[in-house]
């Protein structure tokens, strides 16, 4: 289990999927906010999933379902409600940016606060010239970056 939440650290998206049905589910979904903010999770971009809105009276199901445009993505896992717009929504929210390498020279190793703070690191390893560090940023960022760090510019693995 352990294990399997420190993988979370290297997740591009994490879909929260929340019972809507269930009479307690904004408590739990806190509870659940709360958790992953003890792991430290807040800079994994993050979906939150209202499932089975199939077994909500279908006032709250449309509210749900309008509130989806820019929010929680409201689904059926049962019926299929809402699948096609939480794919859409999840390919929308993983193709912001590319993934890129970059090397961090031990001198500039300051850099990396804004490389976290500007772009989405996804893993870092030490080898003999600096630190590799592969993050996920748009293009301009990239830019930016580069010339924060003195580099070349990131590129796209």
């Amino acid at each position: 289990f352990t294990a399997t939440l420190a993988e979370l650290h290297e997740a591009e998206l994490l879909l929260h999927v929340v019972d809507v049905s269930h009479p307690a589910h904004e408590e739990q979904r806190e509870t659940v906010l709360a958790f992953l903010r003890e792991l430290g999770l807040e800079p994994v971009p993050r979906l939150t999933v209202y499932n089975k809105i199939d077994r909500l009276p279908g006032d709250d199901a449309l509210r749900l379902a309008r509130a989806a445009a820019e929010g929680p993505v409201a689904v059926s896992a049962t019926t299929g409600e809402g699948l096609d717009a939480l794919l859409l929504r999840v390919e929308s929210l993983l193709a912001q940016g590319t993934e890129r390498v970059v090397l961090v020279p031990y001198g500039r190793l300051g850099a990396l606060t804004r490389l976290r703070r500007e772009g989405r690191v996804l893993a870092e390893t030490a080898v003999p010239e600096g630190l590799r560090v592969r993050i996920r940023c748009d293009d301009a960022t990239a830019a930016r970056l580069s010339r924060a760090i003195g580099v070349a510019s990131p590129r796209a693995d």
